[in-house]
């Protein structure tokens, strides 16, 4: 399965790949797992051609995730990266823009390049990615 996820084609971010839904014994929604292999192969696996890491996510966890987080899985600027977690959290384009004190223009700029580094078309995909990640365990450390 691990295999076949990290060798397809990308189906959320550029290498980030959902892996199928696992049943939970308890009932509970499954936990969703996404899996991206690291470029380039890091240092500490001498010897080994691929290695990927995945993200496990409790969809009966709270939403929670780090500008910072968004940062460095995406390459977004601080604030891009604060602009998407409003997003997320189901704040409206121009109630952001007041918020941070930019102007809509800027705001729907910022968002277009969001949409670039996440691979992306749409806000409700944008927010579909983020919610994923967002029940992942702590990445920002």
């Amino acid at each position: 399965m691990l295999r076949k996820a990290s060798l397809g084609p990308p189906t959320i971010h550029h290498s980030l790949r959902r892996l199928p839904a696992r049943q939970r014994p308890s009932g509970r929604r499954a936990y969703s797992l996404l899996v991206s292999p690291l470029h380039p192969p890091v240092s500490i696996f001498q010897g080994i051609e691929r290695a990927v890491v995945i993200f496990i996510s409790d969809p009966a966890q709270p939403l929670s995730f780090t500008a910072d987080t968004l940062t460095t899985l995406f390459g977004l600027t601080a604030a891009e990266a604060r602009l998407a977690s409003r997003l997320a959290a189901g704040d409206a384009l121009e109630t952001i823009a007041d918020g941070l004190g930019i102007a809509k223009e800027t705001a729907r700029n910022q968002v277009k390049a969001i949409f670039a580094k996440t691979g992306t078309h749409r806000q409700a995909e944008l927010v579909a990615v983020l919610a994923r990640l967002a029940h992942s365990p702590d990445r920002s450390a």
